[in-house]
């Protein structure tokens, strides 16, 4: 009897462990630090929130779910640059660029690594070099990431990755990277005196840095070809180092009395190309569109037809949204961002392989999907759900 006692212990107790093997256990904790978001949310907690906003971005790295993970990673590394956490950010960063390199996700991995070497990040210096090593390896000779022998490797995705789309960064992630001042040495120069012109520079990098070419533009045309550098040698720079260059040019006689500057409109410009590109890129449907526009395609001269089951999916969807006191659909949420995520990855391989007509169809379904995202974030507003 007790030898019978005892075996049907050992199966119990087997049995229950198989039925806790089969608990979805990461789902479960992933609901509840959506909840106790939400929580904090309404109680205006914001300290408490983005750290769980952390906490959740962990859970999915840990699952595997690393697009959703990069999604809150982006938020609060934002959130706490804004507010100049670097002791946070310190810890946040290498879990963040981590799992942008598993995601293959180039454009935030490239954010992170700028991230992690800024200045204000006291990060080793062996992991600051080798993020700076990995990111010139990759702009200048198209390699992949070298990554810590923990980490899986992913070397197959990155190289279908590279060489296949612009890249648009924040300007605001080189803050104290790369400082540029530019000014005259005098208010005002007489007609037979110099004109000197200070260009500073500082290199924020943890290695050196060397640029191509040295541009400054005036508003006054005349000017322009006298404050430029094209020696290389002249543009190396070594870490932290600080260097003026000195340009002395003599004024044109006809332009007394006029007033001479460095052109503001210029890269007033160029900040805001590169601030719009940047938001473009932010945009799943806008980025589509930007990279079939580079092809010469637009879905207004030739229309797609989709099949009729897609059509009525997207109806069911849109009813289901516009139904009131209903819960948050957490489900659909995930889903639907998951397609978008899917459709830009098969956008970049249709346009890889020239295939246009797939790619216009791939944009059409993307502005379905696209619109049900912007009613999911209203209700996420409603709800007080990030």
């Amino acid at each position: 009897m007790e030898i019978s006692d005892a075996q049907k212990e050992r199966e119990a107790i087997a049995a229950l462990r198989d039925a806790e093997s089969r608990v979805n256990h990461s789902e479960l904790i992933i609901s509840l630090l959506v909840q106790a978001i939400t929580h904090f949310k309404k109680h205006s907690s914001n300290r408490m929130k983005l750290y769980l906003m952390y906490n959740l971005a962990e859970e999915y790295a840990s699952s595997k779910d690393y697009d959703k993970a990069l999604n809150y990673y982006n938020h609060i590394v934002q959130a706490y640059r804004t507010e100049q956490w670097w002791p946070i950010l310190e810890a946040i960063l290498p879990s963040a660029l981590k799992c942008a390199y598993l995601s293959a996700n180039l454009q935030d991995w490239i954010r992170f690594s700028l991230e992690i070497l800024n200045p204000n990040i006291q990060l080793s210096s062996q992991i600051k070099n080798q993020t700076q090593t990995n990111l010139e390896n990759l702009i200048i000779k198209n390699l992949a990431p070298q990554v810590e022998p923990t980490v899986s490797s992913n070397d197959d995705k990155w190289k279908a990755l590279l060489n296949k789309q612009p890249i648009v960064i924040d300007a605001d992630t080189f803050k104290g990277l790369l400082e540029c001042k530019v000014y005259f040495t005098h208010d005002a120069v007489s007609v037979d005196c110099d004109i000197t012109l200070q260009v500073a520079l500082k290199n924020g990098f943890p290695l050196p840095i060397e640029f191509d070419q040295l541009l400054v533009y005036f508003n006054l045309k005349e000017y322009d070809d006298l404050a430029n550098v094209t020696d290389v040698e002249k543009l190396k720079f070594s870490p932290n180092e600080q260097r003026i260059l000195t340009f002395n040019f003599t004024p044109r006689g006809d332009h007394v009395q006029r007033t001479l500057e460095i052109e503001k409109t210029y890269s007033q410009d160029q900040s805001s190309l590169f601030n719009n590109a940047y938001k473009t890129l932010l945009s799943p449907l806008a980025r589509a569109h930007y990279l079939l526009k580079l092809e010469n395609i637009t879905l207004e001269d030739s229309p797609i037809q989709l099949e009729p089951d897609f059509l009525m999916r997207i109806m069911e969807i849109n009813e289901e949204l516009i139904e009131e006191n209903k819960p948050f659909p957490l489900e659909l949420a995930i889903e639907m961002r998951q397609e978008i995520d899917n459709h830009m990855k098969q956008l970049s391989i249709a346009l890889n392989k020239m295939d246009l007509n797939k790619a216009k169809e791939i944009l059409a379904r993307l502005q379905y999907f696209n619109n049900i995202n912007d009613k999911l974030i209203e209700l996420e507003t409603q709800h007080d759900i990030i």
